[in-house]
């Protein structure tokens, strides 16, 4: 038996056709917003200047002053509830596989959720 599995994104601003999901950080905190083509370059357009000026952060937290540590939640075990977050995943939008590591920015989401 074939499945196909089809993603299909909504506006967050307008809830028309979203065209891609835009993960951004601000204040140290991350957020994620689905766009349509045009709201995607108006946000672009809105943080162009600043971006401009910005200083770029290396990734993986290679930018963080000496002596400052990352503080990671424990990865949970409770087959029940990661077995939760994968059905939650796979109904809004992410790919989960049905085993191995969840992403974190999926277990972000689902907390966030909940």
């Amino acid at each position: 038996m074939v499945q196909k599995h089809v993603t299909q994104l909504h506006d967050d601003i307008d809830g028309g056709e979203a065209h891609k999901t835009v993960h951004f950080a601000y204040e140290g905190k991350h957020y994620e917003i689905d766009l349509s083509v045009d709201n995607h370059n108006m946000l672009h357009d809105a943080l162009g200047r600043y971006i401009a000026k910005a200083r770029l952060v290396p990734a993986r937290g290679a930018g963080r002053p000496r002596g400052t540590r990352v503080v990671r939640a424990a990865a949970t075990s409770d087959k029940a509830h990661l077995a939760a977050v994968r059905e939650w995943a796979n109904h809004n939008g992410y790919t989960v596989s049905p085993r191995g590591r969840i992403p974190q920015v999926v277990l972000d989401a689902y907390k966030a959720k909940h």
